[in-house]
């Protein structure tokens, strides 16, 4: 029979006994064969869990806040003695059991922060740290009394294969690029009040069917452009009360046959042609002058003693006979109607109801300018404030204002004060990126000084994320742990993404993988707790299109260029990102955004790193952003990085060389 003892041994006889006694289990009791025992943060301190004498409490690697949203998590009460039973692994799992008079609680938590808490006042955390994953093999019922949101970083699939039922009160939907629905059977839509449509393009729809619109008040059809009707069949427009057609231009109607006729007509003209070929007159009179082989007739109706012209009226009665031999019943009566003289057929023209109508719609383009410019949020305009071009462009910015989404004093360049600055040009005490020695991963706080700053790293994908790269680019493609090309693209681009090529989709999946990266030092997603564990960076900017139809006002609006290299147009091509650094209440946190960029600054795995300050925020209020720059990654082995970190308040440039910490 094989004992522990006997391998012990085993392996004394191969390895020594020093490795023997450092890699494998000791023949002694009470022996810490790895020496990992008491861990760092215990050396000197009672063998009574921490928590358990009151020394802080086990918490779970819960993260930030989104904008807008707090997650009212209050410290934890402070552990009485003998209150509770706390059993912490080797490796770092928890479980606690905690009666602590108003801190009582129950937690269960996993090395890596995940688990699920039940605090104090009812309120049950639940954190995952990788994937989270639910299966209900019946009915799902879920009941919330208060508010509720959701927030997907990524991308969000819903598949139901039964009906979907949603009953609200309003329902409002915001879809930053495009929206495709499809209905495989009928659709219908009731509303009880008004219903508009504002269309900035063009408006299509294809019909294989009938159309019928019923319109039971006044409908009106305005054009500025050209109106073109047309109908392979009939046409009917009938009205049942007067019908006005007017042009000031000019009316063509032509035929192979066209009938007019009305009880009470009135056909006139300043000049102009009735009439041609074999066509036939009827009428109870004529004024004017007739032309032609009558202007030889000395008497109507005679022509060189006979053989000239009969005059019939509207029914067929002869009035003059023109054989010559004198005959007819009729009569000619020169009574006239009113004599459309030039005077009046002017006057008709130009000032009666039935004349010419004149029309102007939109002279100056300004409806059709609100259609074309989006109303923006102060996000939004934050974005685009980025661009030299935009910022210089007055109309835009004052339109800004007075739409309340940009504070007016934008141009100030010169904060209230400054507190830490740090340089950055030259080497400095920084933060080693790997394990060292016997400590958890939280070593790579550790730090050392580097005789120069490096700038030419490898950073080599996983080879799952390396062949996505390489394929078929979509929004759900995966380019690093937990992060889709969802998170960066839908900020700005108004569905053009979508259009690129594929090759430039990979070419910008492989920026963004290097900025992911940068990104997984701060994650509390990658199992380890970080220096920042409670906060949660977000991509607030990342791919970008210019405006379809220009920026401006509805006075003047232009088509947006962006200056050559700037931020905008570097995350046209994947190349920068702003991000935010948001704590549990959803707010900003200036002081962990600029701890954020000292820690970034000494990793150097980007081109350029700016803190970002402004007061674009209509109330004035300050606010903090990191924005990432990285070159055109062609290769992932020896990535040269140019290392440029700068501090700008209002887009104005603090330092070139050094992290300002601005403060108002």
């Amino acid at each position: 029979m094989t004992t522990r003892n006997d391998k012990y041994l085993d392996r004394i006889l191969r390895l020594g006994q020093g490795k023997a006694d450092t890699q494998g289990t000791n023949n002694k009791a009470f022996v810490d064969p790895n020496s990992e025992y008491p861990r760092k943060n215990n050396h000197n301190q009672s063998s009574i869990n921490q928590s358990a004498r009151g020394g802080g409490g086990h918490q779970l690697s819960v993260g930030g806040s989104v904008a807008g949203i707090s997650l009212d998590l209050g410290p934890n009460t402070e552990t009485y003695y003998s209150k509770a039973d706390i059993r912490e692994t080797a490796a770092g799992h928890v479980i606690e059991l905690n009666d602590t008079p108003a801190g009582e609680r129950v937690l269960i938590k996993h090395k890596t922060g995940a688990g699920i808490e039940l605090r104090p006042d009812g309120t049950v955390l639940v954190v995952s740290t990788k994937n989270k994953v639910e299966v209900c093999h019946g009915s799902n019922e879920v009941i919330v009394e208060g508010e509720a949101t959701l927030t997907y970083k990524g991308n969000l699939t819903l598949n139901v294969t039964g009906d979907y039922n949603v009953n609200c009160r309003d329902y409002n939907v915001h879809a930053r690029g495009s929206k495709t629905e499809q209905v495989d059977n009928n659709s219908k839509t009731s509303v009880f009040g008004n219903y508009g449509n504002s269309v900035s393009g063009n408006f299509i729809q294809s019909i294989a069917g009938n159309t019928t619109n019923l319109t039971l008040g006044t409908q009106s059809l305005v054009t500025k452009g050209d109106l073109v009707v047309a109908t392979e069949g009939s046409q009917e427009i009938v009205s049942k009360g007067p019908s006005i057609f007017t042009s000031e231009e000019q009316i063509n109607m032509s035929s192979p046959d066209i009938n007019i006729v009305a009880t009470d007509i009135a056909v006139a003209g300043n000049r102009g042609t009735i009439g041609g070929g074999t066509t036939v007159h009827y009428g109870s009179s004529f004024h004017g002058n007739l032309k032609g082989t009558a202007d030889h007739a000395i008497t109507a109706g005679s022509l060189g003693g006979g053989g000239g012209i009969s005059i019939f009226n509207s029914v067929g009665g002869l009035l003059v006979d023109g054989s010559g031999s004198g005959s007819g019943s009729g009569s000619i009566t020169h009574t006239a109607t009113a004599n459309p003289t030039e005077g009046m057929t002017n006057s008709y023209l130009t000032v009666s109801d039935r004349g010419i109508r004149k029309i102007h719609i939109d002279v100056d383009d300004y409806l059709k300018n609100q259609l074309l410019l989006r109303n923006y949020s102060v996000e939004e305009v934050r974005a685009k404030m980025r661009d030299k071009n935009n910022r210089d462009f007055s109309e835009w910015t004052a339109y800004q204002i007075a739409s309340g989404v940009l504070n007016a004093n934008y141009a100030n360049n010169v904060p209230s004060s400054y507190g830490s600055i740090v340089l950055t040009n030259q080497p400095q005490e920084r933060r080693g990126l790997n394990s060292i020695g016997q400590v958890e991963p939280l070593a790579i706080v550790q730090k050392y000084k580097s005789s120069q700053l490096k700038v030419n790293f490898n950073i080599l994908p996983e080879l799952k994320f390396k062949t996505n790269m390489s394929g078929i680019i979509t929004q759900n493609t995966l380019i690093n742990h937990d992060i889709s090309m969802g998170k960066f693209v839908g900020f700005d681009d108004h569905g053009e993404f979508n259009k690129l090529i594929n090759a430039d989709k990979q070419q910008i999946a492989k920026n963004y993988f290097i900025i992911t990266e940068l990104m997984k030092l701060v994650s509390n997603t990658n199992h380890y707790p970080t220096e920042l564990e409670n906060h949660s960076l977000i991509v607030v900017e990342g791919y970008y299109s210019p405006e379809k139809f220009g920026i401006g006002s509805p006075n003047n609006i232009k088509t947006e260029v962006l200056t050559t290299n700037s931020t905008l147009d570097l995350r046209s091509k994947g190349r920068a990102v702003v991000l935010e650094l948001r704590d549990q209440k959803g707010n900003v946190d200036k002081e962990a955004t600029f701890q954020l960029a000292k820690i970034w600054s000494d990793a150097g795995t980007f081109d350029k790193l700016t803190l970002d300050y402004d007061t674009y925020n209509p109330n004035g209020e300050l606010n903090t952003q990191i924005i990432l720059e990285v070159p055109n990654i062609t290769s992932f082995t020896n990535i040269k990085f140019a290392r440029s970190v700068q501090t700008l308040f209002n887009n104005n440039v603090q330092s070139n060389d050094a992290l300002v910490e601005i403060e108002l």
